[in-house]
């Protein structure tokens, strides 16, 4: 006979690395999904009204002292793109 009677041929080894790997494609895929649903993935930028409206709700926040002046900065930069 040949085997262990496993399907792998490593006893329980076999059986924790096809865990393993199956763990590995889920772990891909929610990363996956995560970077194509994030807003840093947006390949549309915003442009016209919609970018006006943005920038003014930052300056809004920025004089209520809801975001550092920094943060404004850095918001700006990323309507601009």
């Amino acid at each position: 006979m040949m085997g262990y009677g496993y399907g792998y041929g490593m006893g329980w080894l076999g059986g924790f690395g096809m865990l393993l790997f199956w763990g590995l494609v889920l772990f891909g895929i929610a990363l996956l999904v995560r970077w194509f649903s994030s807003e840093s993935g947006r390949t549309v930028p915003l442009k016209g009204p919609e970018r006006d409206k943005a920038l003014e709700m930052a300056r809004e926040r920025l004089a209520n002292g809801e975001i550092k002046p920094e943060e404004f900065e850095s918001i700006k930069r990323s309507l601009e793109r």
